[in-house]
């Protein structure tokens, strides 16, 4: 064992660098091989001493980078020198004008940068790593300087002032953080096959100067970590009073912002949140505290008072709102909305150019662009979501937020009985002490009569409930009332009137759930509705991926026949979409069980490379998992998605003829448009589970007999047609 550690080269979440001394305790003295599956960061496997080492890691990029090093790629090293050379003339670049740095700040006007852009463009051209792209790299450039100066004058505001010198170093930041989003650009859109140096330069690149070192990808596959920077961006967690930095720069978590750390934090502690945010605050436009003062949440629930829903549009008109007294004028700016969105010609393409003219004549000046509010109004939306009061429906800018039908009655109380309190701090931490302690504020329903209430109310929901039910279930219903009535009228703490809530919740879930399950699943209206929502989920419906897991799930119930399918996933009480399947413990989405079959759908809307390396993975590691855990049972994985990456099909064809375990290890790929027309055919003619089955088994065998990936896929089409006409036929 080596004791002059050697550090290892790229950053690495979860790397072992920290605790590389009691790891070297621990082990051996001498030994012969080192075998790593996940080397991530490499800490261990550079500071052992082995005669012969196996490395691996799940990500492609990880291993090429190894394999490049190895072998000394003279190719892989010219593309990161290339690289790394365009990025230190930036700060070249920077010393030689940092006047005009200078009066950029004095002068920040949209014509000002556009005028300093086009004088240097030459320069920034010969950034480029590919001509082609020359439009991201400057629309970049003007973005990140923009932003950059309008937040060092926001800080020159709280500050009374600012240096030369920190307008220098934040308008340098602001150029490198724009060649950084021009790198992570073609990061998302080159190929990895044919171009694996020049790929694997600009992972290394990106890995090492993204925020915090964190890599995340969106539902879309694409990288979406931004620039890491001078000063990490603390906007999220300040946002919400999880955590905040001081004067000194050191960042604390808050009371709230620990309970998430301690997987204590669950939808009313964020509503709290919310209820509480004021605008302005200690991290937002400080510099007007006392010229205007207003909570969003208490313009959202005087709007959903008078009207059913919002959409995105009418979100962003209640944002012009600065004053409690220009609540009434919000409102009528909102129903001037909806009075001319009706009458509007070509609605998808005029309703932003509506949005913006109603609310700068009923505010003025609309500060930011349109597309700018119309992202703002899609983070308020899904932090609505959070707090489980509300829920949305509709595909893009057009889905409506409204009250959630089990949610009506603490809507109603906090409308009635919350009051939004304005208060005045001695200091900014005396501010964070409040903002940040999920005690600061108390609902509505956090004293035992009101949640009596509530509980009531679902005891009545219960009893409707058995009113709809039939036999054995309602007899069930009847006599688990009478031992909940008999619970609750001895109920009086809060801690147990919480509690008791938290059961019925759980129970009338179990209940609707049973309810669709053995009977609403099958009606024609339920499986129209089910249909519908694949649609909806391909037009981008709101909240998309989550409604893919609860409709495939519904999906299979509503097919006839013998069957268990055990969902992994949480659903509201009205079976909505509440949560994922926890990325955790090797865990499937859902589980279908019928006779010797297990089958295991997996789901998702992450599409290019990134769909192969996450979720076709993931569906296998299931598959693998199960195979070994059930050998007496036919295990097979089902991937449906909105399209097949590539690389995903040929790693499910290679699969379902062989594994590194001597057998196959099968999953069947669908795109949502396949799936949802197999399981509209299954309906119409009533085909059973054991139906739908041999369909997938048909599509494994005629991977055994394709000569390629691709021929096997798209000769699935034909499997599919010959599978219906044998059950028409069948029918006859």
């Amino acid at each position: 064992m080596s004791h002059s550690h050697n550090k290892p080269f790229i950053k690495w979440a979860g790397g072992k660098e920290k605790e590389l001394a009691i790891i070297e305790e621990h082990l051996p003295s001498h030994f012969k091989r080192y075998i790593e599956p996940f080397v991530g960061g490499g800490a261990v496997f550079l500071n052992t001493d082995a005669q012969e080492f196996f490395i691996n890691d799940k990500s492609h990029e990880l291993i090429s980078l190894y394999k490049l090093i190895q072998s000394e790629n003279s190719v892989f090293f010219n593309c990161l020198h290339g690289i790394c050379t365009k990025w230190d003339s930036i700060a070249v670049f920077s010393e030689q004008h940092a006047a005009e740095f200078q009066s950029l700040y004095t002068d920040s006007s949209d014509t000002q940068i556009e005028g300093f852009i086009q004088l240097h463009e030459k320069e920034f051209s010969s950034l480029l790593l590919d001509a082609s792209h020359k439009h991201i790299l400057l629309s970049e450039i003007k973005k990140n300087l923009t932003s950059k100066l309008k937040r060092i004058k926001k800080i020159a505001l709280q500050k009374g002032g600012i240096t030369t010198p920190e307008i220098y170093e934040n308008l340098e930041c602001s150029l490198h953080s724009a060649f950084y989003m021009y790198i992570r650009h073609l990061y998302n859109t080159v190929s990895f096959a044919g171009n694996t140096e020049f790929y694997t330069a600009l992972f290394y690149f990106i890995r090492e100067y993204c925020y915090s070192s964190m890599f995340r990808y969106n539902a879309q596959g694409k990288f979406n970590v931004p620039y890491g920077g001078i000063s990490y961006d603390k906007a999220t967690y300040e946002f919400f009073g999880f955590g905040f930095v001081d004067e000194k720069g050191v960042i604390h978590s808050t009371k709230v912002g620990n309970l998430i750390l301690e997987n204590n934090f669950d939808s009313e502690d964020f509503l709290k949140q919310i209820l509480k945010m004021n605008f302005p605050n200690a991290s937002y436009k400080k510099s007007e505290i006392g010229a205007w003062h207003i909570f969003p949440m208490h313009v959202l629930i005087q709007a959903l008072q008078k009207f059913d829903s919002l959409n995105r549009s009418e979100l962003i008109l209640l944002f012009g709102c600065t004053k409690e007294d220009m609540i009434p004028q919000t409102l009528t700016a909102i129903s001037k909305f909806k009075a001319e969105y009706q009458s509007l010609q070509n609605k998808q393409k005029n309703i932003k150019l509506l949005c913006e003219k109603i609310y700068t004549d009923t505010y003025g000046r609309l500060d930011n662009k349109i597309d700018s509010m119309y992202d703002y109004a899609d983070a308020f939306a899904r932090a609505l979501l959070y707090t489980g009061l509300f829920s949305s429906h509709g595909p893009g800018i057009s889905a409506k937020i409204r009250i959630a039908e089990h949610s009506k009655l603490k809507f109603r109380l906090l409308a009635k009985n919350y009051v939004f309190s304005y208060n005045t701090w001695k200091s900014e931490s005396e501010y964070w002490e409040w903002f940040g302690n999920p005690d600061a504020i108390c609902l509505p329903w956090d004293n035992s009569a009101n949640r009596k209430l509530i509980i009531q109310e679902k005891i009545n929901l219960i009893r409707q409930l058995e009113s709809v039910s039939a036999g054995v279930t309602a007899q069930k219903i009847q006599n688990d009332l009478q031992g909940i009535t008999s619970i609750f009228s001895h109920t009086n703490s809060d801690t147990d009137t919480k509690k008791l809530e938290k059961q019925l919740i759980t129970y009338i879930t179990n209940v609707n759930e049973s309810n669709f399950i053995h009977h609403l699943a099958f009606t024609e209206q339920s499986r129209q509705e089910i249909l519908n929502r694949f649609m909806l989920i391909l037009k981008d419906d709101d909240m998309s991926a989550l409604w893919l897991e609860v409709n495939t799930w519904k999906s299979l119930l509503a097919i006839q026949g013998d069957k268990q399918l055990k969902r992994n996933f949480n659903i509201e009480e009205d079976l909505t979409p509440k949560s994922f399947a926890p990325g955790i413990g090797n865990t499937p989405d859902m589980e279908l069980y019928a006779g010797s079959y297990i089958i295991l759908p997996e789901v998702s809307l992450m599409t290019g490379i990134r769909q192969w390396e996450h979720e076709g993975s993931s569906v296998i590691d299931h598959v693998y998992k199960f195979i070994k855990e059930n050998d007496d049972k036919n295990v097979f994985g089902l991937f449906i998605s909105s399209s097949i990456n590539i690389r995903t099909k040929w790693q499910f064809f290679i699969l379902n003829k062989e594994s590194w375990i001597g057998k196959p290890v099968p999953v069947i790929p669908m795109t949502i448009t396949m799936y949802s027309d197999v399981i509209a055919f299954i309906y119409e003619h009533e085909a059973p589970i054991m139906d739908f089955i041999s369909l997938l088994v048909n599509i494994h065998h005629l991977s055994l007999v394709s000569a390629n990936f691709d021929s096997w896929y798209n000769d699935s089409e034909k499997v599919i047609n010959s599978w219906k006409n044998k059950i028409i036929q069948s029918s006859i």
